[in-house]
Formats: structure tokens, sequence, C-alpha cells
């Protein structure tokens, strides 16, 4: 039996100031996603392990 899947559609319309944040918030992302993949891949490389979670105390 197929499953039926809802969906949503839903627009924002954010103003000017609201714009730059978000564009802001989504490049520091990008920043710091890029900043760790390279990271790995130096550890990766090294033959060092992944970083991970820091232990919990």
């Amino acid at each position: 039996m197929r499953k039926l899947l809802k969906s949503f559609k839903t627009e924002i319309n954010p103003t000017e100031e609201q714009k730059v944040r978000i564009r802001k918030t989504i490049g520091t992302c990008r920043f710091i996603y890029n900043f760790y993949l390279a990271h790995h891949k130096e550890l990766h490389e090294s033959g060092k392990k992944f970083m991970s979670k820091q232990p919990s105390l």
C-alpha cells in the first residue's frame, strides 16, 4: 500500500534588514562547515583520527 505524503507551501516576505541577517547567517554556516571539512581532510591525510564531539562532563 502506498503512503500518502502531505506538503505545505509557505512564502516568507522578509524585510531588507531580515534579508541581510539571513544572508549573514547562511554565510557564517557555510564558512564553519567548510572550515571543519578542510580540517577533517587534513586529519585524514595525516592519518590522525577525526574530531568528534567533546566528552560530556
